[in-house]
């Protein structure tokens, strides 16, 4: 069951030591925050998730480009993002009305409404009006929930964390058919593949799933020579406008986000406050593809 999240208040916070270190044990996760390659580096179980030297260019890749493209952003979700840094992007739209967040572990919410450089590097969100945040399973809450939505950012984290129950295909598979199917229809939904991504999440549904595609679908999958080409593949199946920005971070590696939506992404809608640092006009014909 899902609850509200309550998140510490300026007066309660601590301050850490001058390195500004975080090392907790959380119900699902080891939560890690240390000093690295000259930024703060956020880990999950040793994995790392955010690097403060990257996170603009990675964040406006995953909240504010989707937020430039879509018709209207009245209704946006979050599914999990417990970081605030999507929040923050999100939120520098005017046009917001709503965002809820649906994040897994508590644990990280604190870190990241608590620890100070944190705070400053998200501006506070946990604490912004416009933002509902709940804690709890996003993929079970997303299920239930009612569309439509015009943005849905997809951040769940499946590799590295220990969900509250088996992350089954069948559980991925429910999660990008509801997507598509609370999408509105001038929104947009984003995915993020990463370059080590499960690669048999990917093999496991076009196994199950394959018979029921296109001929050419299956083609396509199966002369596909790396993750993000079959992740592509399997997306345009649910969603028949898809469009995408590969990024080489020094720290993080290659990711590769996915814009998908059910009407074509012709151009940038709208900016945020302040401007966007990384997007620019020509970015569809130039970057987008």
């Amino acid at each position: 069951m899902t609850k509200k999240a309550k998140v510490a208040t300026s007066k309660g916070r601590k301050a850490l030591s001058p390195k500004g270190l975080w090392n907790k044990k959380s119900r699902f996760q080891t939560i890690e925050l240390v000093e690295e390659r000259g930024g703060l580096l956020l880990k999950l179980n040793g994995w790392p998730q955010v690097h403060s030297k990257e996170e603009a260019k990675y964040h406006e890749n995953v909240a504010t480009m989707p937020m430039m493209l879509a018709q209207k952003v009245d209704r946006c979700v979050i599914l999990g993002g417990g970081d605030g840094l999507a929040a923050r992007n999100i939120l520098r739209f005017r046009d917001v009305k709503k965002l809820t967040q649906v994040e897994l572990d508590p644990g990280v919410i604190k870190l990241c409404s608590e620890q100070p450089d944190f705070v400053r590097m998200n501006e506070d969100v946990f604490h912004n009006p416009r933002l509902e945040l709940i804690v709890g399973d996003a993929i079970e809450w997303f299920l239930k929930a009612e569309g439509p939505f015009d943005v849905i950012i997809n951040d769940i984290e499946v590799m590295f964390t220990k969900q509250p129950q088996k992350m089954t295909l069948e559980r991925h598979f429910q999660l990008f058919e509801a997507m598509a199917d609370k999408l509105a229809p001038g929104g947009v939904a984003v995915v993020t593949v990463p370059d080590d991504f499960d690669d048999s999440i990917l093999q496991g549904f076009f196994e199950i799933y394959g018979d029921y595609l296109p001929y050419e679908t299956r083609q396509a999958f199966m002369k596909s020579k790396n993750v993000f080409a079959r992740a592509r593949v399997l997306l345009a199946t649910l969603f028949p406008y898809v469009m995408q920005w590969t990024i080489r971070f020094p720290v993080l590696g290659p990711h590769t986000t996915f814009y998908l939506s059910h009407r074509p992404m012709t151009r940038l809608r709208r900016s945020p406050n302040p401007p966007a640092k990384y997007i620019k006009d020509d970015m569809i014909t130039r970057v987008l593809k």
